[in-house]
């Protein structure tokens, strides 16, 4: 399994920040539910940087907020997920 693919299940959410990342550059659709997933991260910065990477790797927008209380983050989140399904 190639290493980007393996630190996609890393339990540190920048460790697969990162790998999701320099996947979705390559249009790797493996990393969008990744992506999708680390919206609901602890770390505000995590949020903010897999939003921007998911709607760069997109063009889709459904008004997440990083900063947001986590229901209504967890709103935007399901949208993301039907999107992807």
């Amino acid at each position: 399994m190639p290493a980007k693919i393996y630190a996609l299940s890393n339990s540190h959410a920048e460790l697969r920040l990162a790998a999701a990342q320099a996947l979705a550059n390559h249009g790797d659709r493996a990393a969008l539910p990744v992506l999708i997933d680390l919206l609901e991260s602890d770390s505000l910065q995590v949020r903010n940087q897999a939003n921007a990477i998911l709607r760069a790797a997109t063009g889709e927008r459904f008004g997440f907020a990083a900063y947001a209380t986590a229901d209504q983050r967890l709103e935007k989140v399901n949208q993301w997920r039907t999107w992807y399904a």
